[in-house]
């Protein structure tokens, strides 16, 4: 895993992780959008909550590639992956299509949704669940190319909730959630709004920049280099769930 994670980041796809400064006002752009952010709050089996919005970014927005987005995303994943604890318990994505058109699935690209699959088996980080809601046949036309690169285990931890939210809210708990993904009549704890919680993220992640562009600088993958009399059974397999 360790050595195909280098490689992942260095020689398939060194575009979404080199140099992915918090700073980069593209980076800063999409964070804004609500696209890809952290929910503040664990659940109650110490996980951390993804949110990934497919539909917040601006299709026609020419200065936003697929490839900016990959890099935002897995900034976002990389910062969550730095704490210890996450690793060991895991996180939950939920991924909201609402608003998603033709527009975003051409913007998209065929190319792009299987360039995606090179992450699984390649990025360290146990994906516990993933929930999809508001899907359509756009999505299923999305979905059938990406889920032939999926392992059975990340097919095996898919919920589907259609468009309903009440759903959604039994697997998770309405206090994690941001006041927009819930009823207007609820009263009970949130983790505030979007906007809040984006705004908190981005700042923690400004702190941390530069550890975090000495990370992303620390990785290189050099073949030539690898030792070749290591014999197969001087390391113990890791497999992460």
């Amino acid at each position: 895993m360790l050595e195909e994670h280098v490689k992942l980041r260095c020689t398939i796809v060194p575009e979404w992780f080199g140099d992915v400064d918090p700073a980069d006002p593209k980076v800063q752009k999409i964070l804004d959008t609500g696209y890809v952010f952290c929910l503040p709050n664990r659940d109650d089996k110490g996980r951390r909550i993804v949110v990934c919005q497919m539909g917040a970014v601006n299709p026609k927005d020419k200065a936003i590639s697929p490839d900016d987005l990959s890099r935002a995303g897995f900034l976002v994943n990389d910062a969550i992956l730095r704490d210890e604890n996450n690793m060991v318990n895991g996180f939950v994505y939920f991924i909201d299509f609402t608003g998603f058109t033709a527009k975003h699935m051409a913007f998209w690209g065929t190319e792009m949704i299987k360039k995606q699959g090179h992450f699984f088996g390649r990025y360290p980080g146990r994906f516990k669940e993933i929930h999809y809601f508001d899907t359509g046949p756009l999505f299923e036309a999305m979905f059938t190319i990406f889920r032939t690169f999926m392992p059975d285990k990340f097919k095996n931890r898919i919920t589907m909730h259609g468009s309903n939210m009440e759903d959604v809210y039994k697997r998770i708990d309405k206090k994690l959630l941001p006041r927009d993904f819930l009823p207007d009549d609820y009263v009970g704890p949130c983790a505030g709004t979007i906007k809040d919680i984006i705004d908190e993220f981005k700042v923690n992640l400004m702190k941390r920049r530069d550890s975090i562009l000495k990370e992303q600088s620390a990785f290189s993958y050099d073949l030539k280099k690898k030792p070749t009399d290591i014999p197969s059974e001087s390391f113990r397999k890791i497999a992460l769930d």
